[in-house]
């Protein structure tokens, strides 16, 4: 899946807390995908966690959470820290 522009100009600043973590850009699909949709959002995640200066993320942490009996979509899940040094 190619990087939309918006996520590139936010990953410029910020880290992407998934991808961080140790999850590849394009392997959350975080939409619940029905074949009979007529949008092909299948390969979509809309949840994001940016980090940005002290905060990191615990290595392996990312996680999809939820079902399709709470929402049409999965949450991201990362634990995060923050570095001791200023």
């Amino acid at each position: 899946m190619d990087q939309d522009p918006s996520y590139r100009l936010l990953n410029d600043t910020f880290d992407d807390a998934w991808v961080s973590s140790g999850g590849s850009f394009s392997e959350l699909s975080s939409y619940y995908f029905d074949e009979s949709d007529i949008y092909d959002i299948s390969n979509s995640r809309i949840d994001y966690v940016w980090l940005y200066g002290t905060l990191f993320v615990v290595p392996n942490s990312h996680l999809a959470l939820g079902s399709k009996s709470i929402s049409d979509h999965r949450g991201i899940s990362v634990e995060i820290t923050r570095s001791s040094s200023s």
